[in-house]
């Protein structure tokens, strides 16, 4: 094939790049939890700290079952059969924790809002005709 060596490329940059986006997570992660400040576990009655260990560990658990339910089944594509586990369960575990958090923030997003329009609807005084005697 004339152009392999630009595919061999192209694969080197994406592990490079998947490389690069887990180490400055993980390096952001730590920086956060060592620079955290603690006096501010609850800032105006909200449990900021609470929601913060909740995230992380929602990410974590998804990231953990997704690889584990992951599919390791050969794939061929172009006539080249594609079988390492790992990565074929590593890419599962991608697609599916990003599948899974856009839908679970939908869901917040939908709750949140249908919440703030009942709240407004409820404090919204009822038009009452006035009846003619």
């Amino acid at each position: 094939m004339k152009n392999e060596w630009m595919i061999d490329g192209l694969f080197w940059l994406l592990y490079v790049m998947l490389l690069l986006t887990v180490v400055v997570t993980i390096v952001t992660v730590v920086r956060a939890w060592l620079h955290r400040d603690k006096s501010s576990d609850v800032q105006n009655r909200i449990p900021v700290a609470r929601i913060r260990y909740a995230a992380i560990g929602t990410v974590a658990v998804c990231l953990l079952l997704t690889y584990l339910f992951g599919s390791s089944s050969p794939l061929d594509i172009n006539g080249v059969q594609y079988a390492n586990p790992f990565w074929l369960k590593l890419s599962d575990m991608f697609l599916y924790t990003v599948t899974f958090l856009i839908i679970v923030a939908a869901a917040i997003l939908l709750v949140n809002n249908g919440y703030r329009w009942y709240m407004t609807m409820r404090k919204k005084p009822s038009r009452q005709t006035k009846s003619q005697g």
